[in-house]
């Protein structure tokens, strides 16, 4: 019966790296949270799966990096992230009132080094 404990997870990448290019795919799984501290209201998870692709490119001192997070927007709930009171408050069962992860994004940052 002890709180807040992750279940069975996994990160997992394979890079590649073609002259001034680096790229890489990322898979990352959770199975479901079934193991529960019920005296604390902790609520069951559904096991996910999520696919990142990040790319990178550097040319003297620029760097230019990309990435594509959840490529395929799953929407998962957080094995630790809790629930959203406000939510459980207002009446949502266990499961509508869980944190869930970030959707899609998508980010581009460039960097100098001097």
């Amino acid at each position: 019966n002890l709180y807040n404990i992750m279940p069975l997870n996994a990160k997992i990448a394979l890079g590649h790296r073609a002259g001034n290019w680096t790229n890489a795919i990322e898979l990352e799984a959770a199975a479901g949270k079934t193991r529960l501290a019920d005296d604390r209201m902790e609520a069951a998870t559904g096991g996910y799966g999520l696919v990142q692709l990040r790319s990178s490119y550097q040319t003297g001192a620029v760097q230019v990096d990309f990435a594509v997070e959840n490529l395929f927007d799953r929407d998962y709930a957080l094995p630790l992230g809790g629930m959203d009171r406000a939510k459980f408050r207002d009446g949502a069962n266990g499961s509508e009132a869980l944190v869930h992860g970030q959707g899609r994004s998508v980010s581009l940052g460039v960097s100098y080094k001097f």
